[in-house]
């Protein structure tokens, strides 16, 4: 039987890119797509010590197995895929891996005949707009309960309330900051911009903890509060949550 094996890595976001994408590739190949959702984190992820984050959501793929996850010697085996799929050409490859981070359409059309490893992020909606009900649904949050998240939820839901979040404005070299996040220009025109389009805005504010908000930004002019209850990584999807509903 053929398969898709998604090895899942990254924080959140980029794991539901990931999922979306190699959904839809499993239902243009009516094929079984199974989630690695152990390997990239147990022994690639040193940085940043992140862990699967999927659990939260309607989901039903089953996780891999020992020998699906390429147990035992995985980077070994999978250092060789890697080669053995270099020289084939697209359409037969075991591995995929991402060399751009641009959309390649030609993950639109990809034939398997046999089970594949993905191997990347593929941040763009391109790959699988075209099954957007089918992705909002799995992707709908399960019961969230907690006292402290409800109770914001509810604050939310009572405003003209709108998510502005705030991405690692705290590194040392402010080229890095420069180069991957938004400027402070940036914010400051989307608020404006908010401010005359949305009648009586609230807004909420999140981070993802290295960012100092008040330091980064005025916010003088603004209603807001600064949601920072969520502070441990396996918290990020109650954040996602409450930003949904904004």
């Amino acid at each position: 039987m053929k398969k898709i094996i998604l090895r899942i890595k990254g924080g959140l976001g980029n794991q539901l890119f990931q999922y979306a994408f190699a959904k839809r590739l499993s239902i243009l190949n009516n094929c079984e797509l199974i989630i690695d959702n152990i390997t990239c984190f147990n022994k690639y992820d040193y940085l940043y010590n992140r862990k699967y984050s999927l659990n939260c959501f309607n989901i039903n793929e089953r996780f891999a197995n020992y020998s699906e996850r390429l147990e035992p010697f995985e980077k070994i085996r999978r250092n060789f895929l890697k080669f053995y799929s270099y020289i084939l050409n697209f359409n037969n490859k075991k591995i995929y891996t991402q060399k751009k981070l641009e959309f390649d359409k030609r993950f639109l059309y990809l034939k398997i005949n046999k089970s594949i490893f993905l191997d990347g992020i593929w941040q763009s909606e391109m790959y699988f707009i075209d099954i957007e009900n089918i992705i909002r649904n799995n992707l709908k949050f399960k019961k969230i309960d907690d006292e402290k998240n409800i109770k914001i939820f509810n604050k939310i839901t009572s405003f003209n309330a709108v998510c502005v979040h705030f991405r690692s404005h705290g590194y040392k070299d402010p080229k890095i900051d420069i180069k991957y996040n938004a400027d402070k220009e940036y914010y400051k025109k989307s608020i404006q911009y908010i401010k005359k389009n949305i009648q009586d805005p609230h807004f909420y504010l999140f981070s993802d903890n290295r960012t100092s908000i008040k330091d980064f930004i005025d916010l003088s002019d603004i209603t807001y509060n600064i949601v920072d209850i969520n502070t441990k990584k396996e918290e990020a999807y109650k954040d996602l949550w409450l930003m949904s509903n904004c």
